[in-house]
């Protein structure tokens, strides 16, 4: 049987983490693998039994990573390593699988601080386009951004799309009505998610919408977000719930009018394709990858343009025909997304490869 080495060291990441638990646990239940993780001490880890598990104290961006673990894999360094990260250890011999989720750190390099992430980031990107054996992007956005911006071979990478979590179509429709109609955005606070401009227009939205709130929803209570908020004057009107289960952030996305998502990248955008998911209408951006993942079932909007997000907040708000159509059209489109053909592809590829 195949061997693996996966890193599960970002497991309680939001966006990788979710990645990790549905491609990883995939991979080891498929009876396709002997797989072995590997998993920081203290935190989290994969369904392996204990033997089969790897505990290290270096996180990602940390230098010692590529000591430690190098050292640790020295007598498995022929087989292969699964990293569902652009960064790897990087004196690693063993044969490298990688996912590249996106380019951010390139599209907008003055969103990164220090500089030297990006340089960091640089270095390993180019190197793996001469060291990995597998190369795996989520959407053909990403991956044509590596032909053009890294000189990669379209051959070389493989893309193979997120999928949504079976919970997102099993889990029975909220029921009750929520004491007042609210917008809902699932994300985090970094400056691509745009959430700045998303409250500049929120503030001019509810001069004329009085009785609909905006929810916040998997970011951190914040000093700096709290100022903004007060800054325009929206104490009252937008609401932080912070980091959900998954259970508990069905039950928001159930309750919410619309949903609105902003950013100005992706390289894939599973909040939106969720929101569909729940028979949700879903007004967003078109950017990065954002327009291949949700097609034609999204309002979309200029994240760039105050009149344009302005515009189709009133009119999805306004309008229950257009919210009705785009519900529709969302449910039927994420269900082309699930994460089994994700896992059962990413087997054959390895098997091809590997095996």
């Amino acid at each position: 049987m195949q061997e693996l080495i996966l890193d599960a060291r970002k497991l309680g990441d939001y966006g990788i983490g979710t990645y990790i638990q549905e491609i990883f646990n995939g991979l080891i239940h498929s009876g396709e693998f002997s797989c072995n993780a590997l998993f920081l001490q203290g935190k989290g880890t994969l369904d392996l039994p204990s033997e089969h598990l790897i505990p290290c104290r270096s996180a990602n961006y940390q230098a010692m990573e590529h000591i430690e673990i190098p050292w640790k894999l020295k007598s498995k360094k022929n087989i292969p390593f699964f990293s569902p990260h652009y960064l790897y250890p990087f004196f690693i011999k063993n044969p490298l699988i990688i996912t590249i989720h996106d380019l951010i750190h390139f599209k907008f390099p003055h969103f990164f601080k220090p500089l030297g992430k990006v340089k960091i980031a640089e270095r390993f990107i180019k190197n793996a386009r001469k060291k990995a054996s597998l190369i795996l992007t989520v959407s053909e956005h990403t991956k044509n951004d590596l032909c053009k911006m890294f000189n990669y071979d379209s051959d070389q990478i493989e893309v193979i799309y997120n999928g949504v979590s079976q919970a997102f179509f099993s889990q029975p429709i909220r029921s009750s009505t929520p004491d007042r109609p609210y917008i809902l955005h699932i994300g985090n606070n970094k400056p691509h998610k745009n959430l700045d401009a998303l409250l500049e227009v929120f503030a001019d939205f509810i001069r004329g919408n009085k009785e609909i709130d905006l929810v916040l929803a998997g970011i951190p209570y914040s000093q700096d977000l709290s100022s903004k908020i007060e800054n325009f004057s929206l104490s009252k009107r937008v609401k932080i719930p912070g980091f959900l289960q998954q259970d508990k952030l069905i039950e928001l996305i159930d309750g919410c009018l619309f949903f609105v998502f902003p950013s100005l990248y992706e390289g894939f955008g599973l909040p939106p394709l969720e929101a569909m998911s729940r028979g949700k209408a879903v007004l967003s951006s078109g950017r990065g990858s954002l327009s291949e993942v949700l097609g034609p079932a999204a309002f979309y909007i200029d994240p760039d343009d105050h009149h344009s997000m302005l515009l189709g907040m009133r009119q999805l708000a306004g309008d229950a025909s257009l919210r009705n159509q785009l519900e529709r059209l969302g449910y039927d489109h994420s269900r082309q997304f699930t994460w089994t053909d994700a896992i059962n592809k990413t087997i054959t590829l390895i098997k091809n490869r590997f095996g």
